[in-house]
């Protein structure tokens, strides 16, 4: 099974270091904290599949000031950085662009909303070339 650990035992032996074999080792904090740098970094520039969703947004009811906005949504708490597009209809077909996000809210003026995000997916349901790439 792979794990963080394994993915970074297999970075530090490309580079000719010692392995660390579990999180408690010395250097393991260090290395975990690089290892996370790199997989929000490779994670944030391209929607890889295995960390696509879309989902239906749900709505908010009284979501203080609405000044511009007809309507206000609740972000999904598993979103991992910002969202990819955002959608008005149910096909996902033609993002929109009128938006607003404030903390954990996306207004807008469409009566409901579709989110394409990225979430956290543990390294055993990576594929193989992402592995490879976060090594």
């Amino acid at each position: 099974m792979t794990t963080r650990i394994n993915i970074v035992d297999r970075a530090l032996v490309k580079i000719g270091d010692a392995m660390l074999m579990d999180e408690s080792a010395p250097t393991a904090a260090e290395r975990l904290f690089e290892y996370e740098t790199v997989k929000d970094f490779v994670f944030s520039v391209f929607p890889w599949r295995c960390a696509k969703r879309v989902e239906p947004l749900e709505r908010v009811a009284n979501a203080g000031s609405l000044v511009h906005w007809q309507y206000c949504y609740r972000l999904p708490p598993e979103l991992n950085g910002d969202p990819r597009a955002v959608f008005a209809r149910s096909d996902v077909r033609d993002p929109i662009t009128g938006v607003d996000l404030r903390d954990e809210l996306l207004f807008a003026n469409s009566a409901e909303i579709w989110l394409q995000f990225s979430v956290d997916v543990h390294p055993r349901l990576w594929p193989g070339y992402l592995t490879a790439l976060v090594i």
